[in-house]
């Protein structure tokens, strides 16, 4: 039986978040369409709550500890990794955080969601951020394959780290079941169980470096919009760009921490606009849950945003505050918001995850074809790529 083995680094680094969302409905989409292949998701146990993890008949979760944290300990830690995963005898060893491996027993494939790191250092310029760079740049030129999420991405890492074209593939996430229009009754139930009584904008997702909030915070004060309520998902618990809002003003924020995808689904029917400034993204997952919703979207005018909205969104320039307050009146024009809306959810429908899943099937199994083929020619000796010096 083929045996796919990820290292499951992402689902330990973020409780929440796009990436270990993707991993997850990704696994368990291509464990539905190959029941003949056990996936099997190596996780350190470290004392922290992970992401959600994938389930299914074919999934294992391989559960494993450190011998101790901190830099001291790393180096040992990274062998018993290795020497772990190398004992699954993967077919496939798939990276999901960019995280090199020498002497990788079988093709590596890594997913790279963005280049953001490159493209807006001002964001990263600690120096935790420099090996960062060094395990991005390795994966990129190192992998049997690069997965990533958008043509826009696939640009940038051709453009900055500069792997041989081939070997980088566009695998686009999709749009879950559950966000689908929830209705009337259901976004009146939810907004009144929230206190949201006025028309709202949503913003999702967390709100530093380059999400760009502060221009929706600017934009949300200018009296064009102030019968508008702002209802924030996630994030941070202080919202320092609108602390100096008081009275009546403050009235206007609804902050939802932690809210289930049915209730997230609501929100996005019941919205005026889904808002969303970022300076970079790879995707955008808030994109198409909006347009799938129903919702209309009003976007910052960046290629990532362009290539998944296409012409179902309404844009302004990412550091124009005014810009955006105009694209968000014009999507109260009761005519645009019914083009935005048709359009948003026939777009919604080009992204799904069954085929994401069966494109990352086909290149695992190109991988395991051309492995296979070289291991008949010579033997299969184990390939050394060293790393130690990018740490």
């Amino acid at each position: 039986m083929i045996r796919i083995v990820y290292d499951g680094t992402i689902f330990t680094s973020q409780t929440s978040g796009g990436i270990s969302r993707y991993f997850c409905k990704l696994i368990e989409e291509m464990a539905r369409i190959r029941p003949d292949w056990t996936f099997d998701l190596h996780i350190v146990e470290d004392g922290r709550e992970p992401a959600r993890l994938p389930a299914g008949d074919n999934i294992q979760i391989t559960r494993r500890r450190h011998f101790r944290p901190g830099w001291f300990w790393s180096p040992i830690n990274y062998a018993n990794r290795q020497f772990k995963i190398r004992n699954a005898q993967p077919a496939i060893l798939h990276s999901t955080l960019a995280r090199p491996f020498s002497f990788c027993p079988c093709p590596l494939v890594t997913t790279i969601h963005d280049a953001i790191i490159e493209k807006l250092p001002e964001f990263y310029a600690h120096r935790s951020h420099a090996r960062a760079k060094r395990w991005w740049r390795w994966s990129a030129q190192r992998a049997d394959a690069v997965l990533t999420v958008s043509r826009t991405s696939r640009t940038d890492i051709l453009d900055i780290w500069a792997p041989p074209p081939s070997k980088v593939h566009v695998t686009y996430p999709g749009v879950e079941e559950a966000f689908k229009d929830a209705g009337f009754e259901k976004t009146s139930d939810v907004s009144s169980r929230f206190a949201v009584k006025r028309p709202y904008l949503l913003y999702v997702g967390h709100r530093g470096e380059h999400k760009n909030f502060q221009v929706l915070a600017e934009a949300i004060k200018d009296s064009a919009v102030e019968d508008l309520d702002l209802v924030l998902v996630g994030g941070a618990d202080r919202v320092p760009e609108l602390e100096g809002w008081s009275g009546v003003k403050r009235n206007r924020l609804h902050h939802l921490k932690r809210i289930t995808d049915s209730e997230l689904r609501s929100l996005y029917s019941g919205t005026v606009a889904l808002v969303f400034p970022s300076l970079y993204e790879g995707f955008g997952f808030p994109l198409v849950e909006a347009m799938s919703c129903g919702a209309p979207v009003v976007s910052s005018d960046i290629p990532s945003s362009r290539e998944v909205c296409g012409d179902a969104a309404e844009f302004f320039q990412p550091r124009d505050p005014a810009d955006c307050v105009k694209a968000i009146l014009r999507v109260q024009d009761q005519k645009k918001r019914e083009s935005l809306i048709g359009s948003g959810i026939e777009r919604a429908k080009l992204f799904n995850w069954s085929s994401c899943a069966n494109e990352t099937i086909r290149v695992y199994e190109e991988l395991i074809a051309v492995w296979s083929s070289k291991a008949t020619r010579d033997h299969a000796s184990p390939r050394s790529n060293s790393w130690e010096s990018l740490t």
